[in-house]
């Protein structure tokens, strides 16, 4: 499937200088009282820190990562990378245009995904401190039709945290070929466990495919749930929806884009009660659309105008229900929080399909 990029993706980075000058003027009457602003931040923060931060299976991935995809067949190395270039609205907005401004599912011109080799089957694979790399070992545990890799704290320390199985039942002797991909870390921390799984199944060509992605992170005790669907065409454009959901939070990216130029994107936290809404809706010429801006359940309170393409873009506030100083900065805190969480989301979806020479980006 070819790279789409529309023009106005490459944009979004301007709504950040927009809501800053926004941000800046002291023009709010008063907040909304409907809508616990700084509450949604404190619950999108604690899930954040709760699942992923202090998370010793994804640390020890963000390490090894690169290492791990190295060991396999893949068709390039993989650098997992889970922390946000930049905390802040304008970290989000770069990070939106680096995944969904490069929607991509297929192989490289050339190249074929491969399955994990027969003679790996059932392989554990463990660090060589000598080399440098990850190499076949003799210990056992393995899954019959997977690999492991054995997990540590550092390269420096090489402390065994746990371990990842990758499990892999695809077929690529159809086409379009037929994904279908598991991996698992475990830590051995008796209080922690099961600490990251998922399964992606469906299918991709060289002009599109189908994506399905279902898993959760754990803490040991409580789980944060998370879907992930994903489906394009040359000929048609795609559509990505991706949710993270812990009790009463739920976070949902929603992109689309045709082949014209035009598409949305959509941010919504739900924390119980509370709903917030991010929307951009940009036609093929860059102007953005009637309904773009941010809402609090189904009341406007902010709206965005003008020509995304032109650099000109503005912020205002919405009638009715205007935003508050102290809202702006609890908006742009939920949106760091929320970069991070799907940075993370997206890096190890990717090891998964790269680990069988698939690439992958939202």
């Amino acid at each position: 499937m070819k790279t789409i990029s529309p023009v106005w993706l490459t944009r979004v980075g301007i709504f950040a200088l927009a809501l800053s000058v926004f941000a800046a003027c002291d023009d709010s009457t008063g907040p909304d009282d409907d809508v616990d602003v700084e509450g949604t931040q404190a619950a999108v923060n604690q899930v954040v820190n709760q699942y992923f931060v202090s998370n010793p299976g994804i640390q020890s991935l963000e390490i090894f990562g690169a290492q791990i995809s190295q060991a396999l067949p893949s068709i390039t190395p993989f650098n997992l990378s889970l922390v946000p270039g930049e905390a802040s609205l304008h970290g989000l907005s770069e990070r939106l245009l680096e995944n969904i401004s490069s929607v991509y599912m297929g192989r490289p011109s050339g190249s074929a995904p491969m399955a994990i080799p027969s003679e790996l089957l059932g392989t554990t694979f463990e660090w060589n401190a000598q080399t440098g790399q990850y190499e076949p070992g003799l210990r056992e545990g393995a899954p019959t039709n997977g690999v492991r890799f054995i997990l540590y704290d550092g390269i420096a320390t090489l402390n065994e945290v746990g371990h990842l199985d990758f499990t892999d039942a695809s077929n690529f002797s159809v086409v379009p070929v037929a994904v279908d991909v598991t991996l698992s870390v475990v830590i051995t921390n008796p209080d922690l466990g099961e600490v990251l799984h998922y399964r992606i199944t469906g299918s991709a060509s060289d002009t599109g495919g189908t994506l399905l992605v279902d898993g959760f992170v754990s803490d040991g005790t409580d789980q944060l749930g998370f879907d992930f669907s994903f489906s394009g065409t040359d000929a048609t454009g795609s559509t990505a929806v991706f949710t993270l959901t812990a009790g009463t939070l739920s976070m949902t990216l929603d992109v689309s884009n045709s082949t014209t130029g035009a598409g949305s994107i959509s941010i919504e936290i739900i924390n119980g009660d509370d709903e917030i809404l991010f929307v951009l809706l940009v036609a093929a010429d860059g102007t953005l659309q009637s309904g773009s801006g941010i809402f609090f359940g189904n009341t406007p309170v902010a709206v965005f105008s003008g020509n995304i393409e032109n650099d000109d873009v503005t912020v205002t506030n919405s009638e009715g229900a205007p935003l508050t100083q102290a809202q702006l900065l609890a908006l742009a805190e939920i949106f760091v929080g929320i970069e991070q969480a799907f940075i993370i989301m997206e890096e190890i979806f990717a090891l998964g399909l790269i680990l069988i020479g698939l690439s992958f980006a939202f």
